[in-house]
């Protein structure tokens, strides 16, 4: 009698777990899922330079930066030759067309955009540009 009393508490207890379980399942699937903070947190920085999530100083002085001139090309390019971890050749690059219901506002959306990058990386001696540098000037191409 003992031993049949302990069974049937565990299945008691196994139905309340699944019974359980259930109800969670079923709530997760028909809640509407959000992001919240977790925490605030602080830490040290070694300069003016942005935490930017996957931005990876390359130097390790990032002073080096000062004076550093990136144009960023919004009018396309043609036969373009990239030159990273890998050499791709022979490159088109459309010019930059905004889609859909922001058609037409190629200049505004270029303009925020140097607006926003000049503000995150202000004090850090990085120039944007859209305007072509002199000849003879060294400059990275974006």
């Amino acid at each position: 009698m003992r031993q049949n009393l302990r069974s049937a508490e565990r299945t008691t207890r196994s139905n309340h777990r699944c019974n359980r379980q259930s109800t969670l399942e079923h709530s997760i699937h028909h809640r509407r899922l959000a992001c919240e903070p977790l925490e605030d947190r602080r830490m040290l920085s070694i300069g003016p330079y942005p935490d930017l999530p996957g931005l990876h100083l390359v130097d390790p002085h990032p002073d080096q930066f000062e004076g550093q001139i990136i144009y960023l090309d919004f009018d396309g390019a043609e036969d373009v030759t990239y030159n990273g971890p890998v050499v791709v050749e022979d490159i088109d690059i459309p010019a930059f067309e905004a889609p859909g219901e922001l058609a037409g506002q190629e200049q505004e959306i270029i303009a925020d955009v140097m607006t926003q990058l000049e503000q995150t990386f202000a004090g850090c001696g990085i120039t944007f540009t859209t305007t072509l540098p002199a000849e003879g000037t060294e400059y990275s191409r974006s």
